[in-house]
């Protein structure tokens, strides 16, 4: 494999997403992996701040994306996700939590863990 340079990897789009058929919503919704920045702010506000108050739509709204890759919605939704069916929201939460590498033990480390697991 050659070595990258600064300029290949800032330039590479390295973001994965998957489609996931919601038969809730009538549709499917586009997800994608956090960033690490995202995925920071995200361990720290749920694991310094102990804040698991509607956690999962906060962790997901991010990450809900369109044809363009643009999110849906903004953190200032995540209340308006956060009244949506808990086994369609926890659905997502998994595949997102699995495209941002996020395991257990990361979760744990930021006392959260799913409930489907």
């Amino acid at each position: 494999m050659p070595m990258l340079s600064k300029a290949s990897i800032l330039a590479v789009k390295d973001f994965t997403y998957k489609d996931i058929e919601i038969p809730e919503w009538g549709g499917s919704v586009r997800v994608r992996g956090l960033s690490a920045a995202e995925r920071d702010k995200f361990e720290m506000e749920a694991g310094v701040n102990n804040d698991l108050v509607n956690m999962r739509a906060r962790f997901i709204t991010t990450c809900i994306i369109d044809e363009n890759g643009e999110s849906l919605f903004s953190q200032k939704e995540a209340t308006k996700i956060g009244e949506k069916n808990a086994s369609v929201v926890n659905r997502i939460f998994d595949v997102v939590r699995d495209l941002s590498g996020m395991g257990d033990a990361d979760l744990e480390a930021a006392d959260v863990k799913s409930e489907s697991q």
